[in-house]
C-alpha cells in the first residue's frame, strides 16, 4: 500500500465518520453518546484503508485484476450502490481486518 492510497481512503473514512456523527447529532438519541462507541468509530476510521486494501488484494489474488474489468463487472462493479456496499463492509469489519493486515505486515518485516 502506498501513501497516496492510504491518504485517499483515510479521507474517505473520515468523511463517513463525519456523516455518521452529523446524523446521530440530528437524531439526538442519548444512547449514541457512549464513549466506547466513539472509540469504535475512530478506530474503524483509522483502520479502514488497511481493511479495504486487504480485501482488494485478496480478491485480486484469488482471481486477477483483468477478471474485474471485463464482462459482468464492467457495468456493475463501478456502480455507486456496489461501491457503497463494499465501503460499508470495509468500515464495519475495519478493526479485525485492518488489525490483521497490520499484524501480517509486522510479522512479514520481522
Amino acid at each position: 500500500m502506498d501513501k497516496k492510497y492510504f491518504i485517499k481512503h483515510l479521507l474517505k473514512g473520515c468523511l463517513y465518520l463525519v456523516a455518521v456523527c452529523i446524523a446521530w447529532y440530528v437524531i439526538g438519541d442519548e444512547d449514541l453518546n457512549e464513549p466506547w462507541l466513539l472509540v469504535f468509530m475512530i478506530l474503524s476510521t483509522l483502520l479502514y484503508p488497511f481493511s479495504r486494501y486487504l480485501l482488494q488484494e485478496s480478491a485480486y489474488r484469488v482471481t486477477n485484476r483483468e477478471f474485474w474489468k471485463k464482462g459482468f463487472f464492467i457495468e456493475d462493479v463501478n456502480s455507486p450502490r456496489i461501491n457503497a456496499l463494499f465501503s460499508f463492509f470495509c468500515m464495519v469489519f475495519a478493526i479485525p481486518l485492518g488489525a490483521s493486515y497490520l499484524v501480517y505486515q509486522y510479522c512479514k518485516k520481522g
